[in-house]
């Protein structure tokens, strides 16, 4: 099966070489197609500066952060991996690391402080990753982990969280914040199409923050980073 769909995508991409040299108006959509990159610079260079000269910090305000990593329960190695890089990293803020996951997977993690099995019966307005997250929710409330004073930052399974991020989140006035981690690893199905299926996810950040831009009252962008606070409430930057 991987075979076939890696041959489709060598057909795919040998058909769109030579329509952009028989179709005229298909070069037009190359130029845009290399001008990406300069236009995703121009979105990173106007975000640092946000982030220096508008960006709200607040020490001390919270105390204690709760690292969630809500996965399927299919990558176990790798979830075990971004706990121990986690780990390792010696934050000094008060903070535990959950895992969130599905019945019927192996829930052995020795280095995650809790990990939560969504219910098989339990059913939410939300389904698949919203339906966990909701449920986590639950669990927080009932421990009274729903307070001012917490922060949540939520990991997927296939991503990496760096030291510097993770205290940037912590102290960042900000109720609900989201962003750009760092590249995934090992993201899709292997062989041809873990090289092709990120090219598909690239444009999940400007599509979120175009989400975001669209629910806020006030139409101005509300994130910065992937990271919320409990009980979130609506604030733009």
């Amino acid at each position: 099966m991987t075979a076939f769909f890696g041959a489709m995508i060598v057909l795919l991409l040998a058909a769109a070489a030579v329509l952009s040299v028989t179709w005229p108006p298909a070069r037009y959509l190359i130029s845009v197609a290399w001008m990406m990159p300069i236009v995703e610079l121009t979105l990173l260079g106007i975000g640092q500066l946000h982030y220096r000269l508008r960006g709200r910090v607040a020490p001390g305000k919270y105390h204690h952060l709760i690292i969630q990593i809500t996965t399927t329960g299919r990558e176990h190695g790798r979830v075990s991996e971004i706990i121990r890089q986690i780990r390792g990293y010696h934050l000094t803020m008060a903070h535990q690391i959950w895992v969130v996951l599905e019945p019927g997977h192996n829930t052995q993690y020795p280095d995650a402080d809790r990990v939560v099995v969504v219910p098989r019966d339990f059913t939410s307005q939300g389904a698949a990753k919203a339906r966990a997250l909701e449920w986590s929710r639950l669990v927080r409330h009932t421990m009274g982990l729903e307070r001012g004073d917490v922060k949540i930052l939520f990991c997927d399974d296939d991503v990496s969280l760096t030291r510097q991020y993770i205290e940037r989140a912590f102290i960042a006035d900000y109720d609900i914040c989201e962003g750009v981690v760092t590249p995934r690893t090992a993201y899709g199905p292997s062989g041809t199409l873990r090289s092709v299926t990120p090219m598909t996810s690239a444009p999940t950040p400007a599509w979120s923050t175009a989400r975001y831009f669209r629910a806020s009252s006030t139409g101005r962008c509300m994130c910065t980073a992937k990271v919320s606070r409990s009980p979130a409430r609506q604030k733009d930057c």
